[in-house]
């Protein structure tokens, strides 16, 4: 008998005249059967360089009409996107989609794909996000037939068809911009990675079951460790797998970066990962660590994700586990890379929020719903009926690239406020703090302590990068 506990998935949004031409967009994880009508012809799997057939499409709501072909809708860009209920990151992405239509007009067609069955479903999900509250877009409810010519099994899919009917590139949706749009209709060539996604991967088996073929179960191993690179088509998963015919744990993680594990081999278990504002690196190039380069995420993981496995006695209880996880890592960190981490208390630059008036009345709430709205999708930003510590809260894990912010405003929990930001984004300290000054507010200059982890190379100099958040004056 074997039995399976999965932990966590942590890894696991121009314009010249020219021919449109066709995009499928397909962003969620499909897990059960939808409803399209096609031709004839049985589907058959499509990828780049193939033509598409003529494609028959219903029921669709939020759209002149309920159906739809591929063959009336040609001499436009049509971006078909898929989602689902459960992928989060899906819905938040389609007011992108939106903008892509407002900015393209009548050369652009959305057409979004869900598993939902009707209209009233489509507009409750909709409305159970700020950002897509109230948003109108067309929907095609329960597809079949689009999934069997361009199957996939992760988030997200994007199928890209030029023209001429081909299938010009397959990829994520992080590639939908109005730039790589504007490519496609330039005809120009377009040499991004195709995605592809392995429907059977077995995360339940060894690495070296992988690399061996499984030759080596016909002598069963106790313990070993094994560390490979990128396994392209699959998730970042990480699993920990007891075999109770062995008697044998596994511990496998799939696509993790190497700050990763350089995060594992601190505290003890593997994957995880740190707060930037919490991090230094001491390293010749950080982009092997962070993606500072600003590359495609997936381009970026090829090249700088691994994969980690270890089995163990199944008699290791939880404490030993994972201080041989820690031991394990830090030895492979050491030797493959030349990376140890250290971690250290120490007073670090940050901000401090203050009140610059005792007098509340500025911030006081005026009652109402509580409303939360402080993203960078949000023109307006909002903070309604609600406290200080939210706001704290966005600083800290929510706007990345500037210093930690500390509360001395010494206003309780249970005082609510009311406050409205009219910025592009928190990033701009600046901005911020001319307009938390009108409600008697400041971001001060300050100190704290704070536990920070030090990623540090062999033969790093102080020539080489240093990446920490500091305040810029």
């Amino acid at each position: 008998m074997k039995a399976r506990q999965k932990h966590l998935n942590r890894f696991p949004l121009f314009f010249k005249k020219t021919t449109p031409i066709l995009l499928f967009s397909l962003s969620c994880l499909v897990g059960q059967a939808q409803t399209v009508s096609s031709s004839m012809a049985t589907p058959v799997e499509l990828t780049v360089g193939d033509k598409i057939p003529e494609i028959f499409i219903s029921p669709i709501v939020h759209y002149s009409s309920s159906s739809v072909s591929t063959t009336q809708l040609s001499g436009k860009l049509i971006l078909i996107d898929f989602w689902g209920t459960t992928c989060t990151s899906c819905i938040l992405a389609l007011p992108n989609l939106k903008k892509m239509e407002e900015l393209f007009k009548d050369r652009i067609e959305i057409l979004t794909v869900t598993d939902l069955e009707t209209r009233e479903q489509v507009d409750e999900t909709m409305n159970r996000y700020r950002s897509t509250k109230g948003l109108i877009i067309p929907t095609v409810l329960k597809n079949q037939i689009l999934p069997k010519y361009f199957p996939h099994e992760f988030v997200s899919h994007v199928v890209w068809i030029g023209p001429d009917g081909t299938v010009r590139a397959i990829t994520g949706t992080e590639y939908i911009t109005a730039e790589n749009i504007q490519q496609i209709l330039d005809n120009k060539k377009v040499n991004w990675p195709v995605k592809k996604d392995v429907a059977d991967f077995d995360y339940n088996k060894s690495l070296l079951d992988f690399s061996s073929k499984g030759e080596l179960n016909k002598t069963p191993l106790i313990y070993y460790s094994t560390l490979t690179g990128y396994i392209d088509g699959i998730g970042g998963e990480e699993i920990v797998f007891t075999d109770s015919t062995s008697q044998t744990t596994t511990v496998n993680t799939f696509n993790h970066s190497i700050l990763s594990y350089a995060y594992g081999s601190v505290v003890g278990r593997a994957g995880g990962g740190i707060d930037p504002k919490e991090l230094i690196l001491r390293v010749k190039d950080s982009s092997r660590y962070l993606n500072t380069n600003h590359e495609y995420q997936t381009t970026w993981q090829k090249k700088n994700t691994y994969c980690y496995s270890l089995k163990m006695p199944a008699s290791f209880n939880e404490q030993k586990r994972q201080k041989l996880i820690a031991e394990d890592l830090t030895r492979l960190l050491r030797a493959l890379f030349n990376v140890t981490v250290t971690r250290e208390k120490r007073l670090v630059p940050c901000l401090a929020l203050v009140r610059t008036r005792r007098d509340d009345k500025l911030i006081a709430s005026k009652g109402g719903a509580y409303l939360y709205t402080l993203g960078d999708s949000d023109d307006v930003k909002k903070l309604t009926n609600s406290n200080i510590q939210n706001l704290i809260f966005h600083f800290n894990h929510e706007t990345p690239g500037i210093p930690w912010v500390i509360d001395k405003t010494g206003l309780s929990e249970k005082k609510m406020i009311d406050l409205e930001f009219r910025i592009k984004s928190f990033q701009n300290i600046k901005e911020v703090r001319r307009i938390l000054k009108t409600y008697g507010l400041d971001l001060i200059p300050a100190k704290t302590e704070k536990e920070i982890f030090i990623v540090t190379e062999k033969g790093w100099q102080k020539s080489s990068d240093e990446i920490a958040y500091e305040i810029k004056k």
